[in-house]
């Protein structure tokens, strides 16, 4: 039997090298909705372009290429059908990828600041604009940046919420809690919890309608977390101590502990940077480049963090997804 030689250097870089047009194709038909238009069946290229206002060929060129490592299927006469991958990327589908497709695949702003990231390794300062800001004055891009951490969320939500023992946590506040997904991935699992969920303005603006049915459990209120963060029995920060630096985040968590009832908690969940996860660091380049002072951090890191804030780290709680919760107490 003959054996496939293994690929060269030089064909192991081409193929790292087209993540730059696998990323590109997939956040370009997550924007046109293709898996939605798919959702009750196969479809011809004619009627997708149609649907889209696009050019039927080139969209064909597109799919072809998609098809072409799983993500559609194609079948005679230029059709094409979902897969289990572009399921996912139905906005329909439980924990849908189709806003992270849309904010790391077609975003203007996040593609031209890794077209910068050589900016960002001369001085160590971000490639883009002040990105919260940036989310403010353009409510699309913080919209399609909101559904993508929904994304992140959902894929975690439940993990976390098995991990811990929210029924004895008390007052649950969420700081910076986007549109609520972990708050509700715990109420289902936990249906006692009471809970707080807290972001800037036009945040929870977004997040209001939708969470308009849970207001017998569930506040809203809003604010910087740089200035306040309500009171309540165990603080939640996921995924939000990685966007600031040293000096931001120790900020964050000091807001926190003040705002701790005698005996809470603040539970941060991160993906720490560890011995054997090389995600991870794709994830600290994002910071680099989108963030100003953002890092992902190593447990140690995080326990230091802590400390100059007036909290001590408590345990770490793995869960059944990447994430960790770090549970740190008021020193």
């Amino acid at each position: 039997m003959t054996q496939t030689p293994s690929p060269s250097p030089a064909q192991t870089l081409m193929h790292l090298l087209s993540g730059k047009f696998v990323a590109r194709s997939l956040g370009l038909v997550a924007e046109l909705g293709i898996a939605d238009l798919l959702r009750d069946g196969p479809r011809a290229i004619e009627a997708l372009a149609r649907d889209t206002g696009s050019h039927p060929r080139a969209l064909y060129r597109v799919m072809r290429a998609l098809a072409g490592i799983g993500v559609f299927a194609e079948a005679a006469g230029q059709t094409f059908a979902l897969t289990p991958l572009s399921q996912a990327l139905r906005s329909d589908a439980p924990g849908s990828m189709r806003g992270m497709a849309r904010w790391l695949g077609a975003e203007p702003e996040a593609w031209r600041a890794w077209g910068d990231l050589g900016h960002s390794v001369r001085t160590g300062q971000p490639a883009s604009a002040e990105v919260f800001a940036y989310f403010a004055a353009n409510p699309t891009a913080g919209a399609i940046f909101d559904a993508a951490m929904a994304s992140g969320t959902h894929v975690t939500a439940e993990a976390v919420a098995a991990a811990y023992d929210f029924a004895s946590a008390g007052r649950v506040v969420d700081v910076g809690g986007g549109q609520g997904t972990l708050l509700l991935a715990i109420r289902a699992a936990h249906p006692t919890i009471k809970a707080t969920l807290f972001d800037v303005p036009h945040v929870i603006a977004r997040a209001r309608a939708a969470l308009t049915s849970q207001s017998s459990w569930l506040e809203l209120a809003t604010g910087s977390f740089f200035e306040r963060v309500p009171p309540g029995d165990t603080c939640l920060l996921k995924h939000v101590v990685h966007d600031w630096s040293d000096e931001l985040a120790g900020v964050i968590l000091r807001r926190c502990r003040q705002a701790l009832r005698p005996g809470g908690r603040v539970l941060v969940i991160e993906r720490p940077i560890g011995p054997d996860d090389r995600a991870v660091h794709w994830m600290d380049l994002e910071m680099l480049v989108m963030t100003s002072g953002g890092q992902e951090r190593t447990v140690g890191e995080f326990a230091a963090l802590f400390a100059r804030a007036g909290l001590t780290l408590v345990r770490t709680i793995e869960t059944r997804s990447p994430v960790v919760i770090l549970e740190a107490a008021a020193a």
